[in-house]
């Protein structure tokens, strides 16, 4: 038979995420609708991810609503849950109003995800919002924001 390939070692300093690099169901994903930049826009909690991820696209859509917003140079590169490296373009820092919290949060921006944000563990500890699957919800200081994905494919959240 054939040997077993070994499998790539991860580093504790690579970042993780879910690309979405095709359409698939998201049925029962942790996704809800946030307002950036007085915009609804559609955000998925990801708690095996490190870090928060922002597309290009709408962080062009906030800096036309909003020309101040600076936009900082970054080469971070991440490790996607299918194993490939993808490399950010920059990062953002934006306040983002979940229920009636407005929370600011540090994005590192990608060209082509959707939904078009990413909110990773480390956000979720610091403002302590929790993924509650047996609710279908999350809960940000007591106050349950459902998930809006239980019968939407993830092309239809762009």
């Amino acid at each position: 038979g054939q040997e077993a390939r070994p499998k790539k070692n991860l580093y504790k300093y690579e970042p993780t995420l879910i690309l979405e690099t095709r359409p698939e169901k998201a049925r029962n994903k942790p996704i809800v609708q946030y307002n950036m930049a007085n915009m609804p826009v559609k955000v998925m909690f990801d708690t095996s991810a490190d870090l928060n991820v922002i597309s290009q696209e709408l962080v062009e859509k906030i800096c036309e609503r909003n020309p101040d917003v600076k936009i900082y140079d970054s080469r971070t590169k991440i490790t996607c849950a299918n194993g490939t490296t993808e490399e950010c373009i920059g990062k953002v820092q934006l306040n983002v109003a979940i229920g009636p919290h407005i929370t600011a949060h540090v994005f590192d921006i990608m060209l082509k995800i959707f939904p078009h944000i990413f909110i990773g563990l480390r956000s979720m500890k610091k403002y302590e919002i929790k993924v509650n699957a047996g609710k279908d919800c999350i809960e940000i200081q007591n106050v349950k924001i459902p998930f809006i994905s239980k019968t939407l494919t993830a092309e239809s959240l762009n």
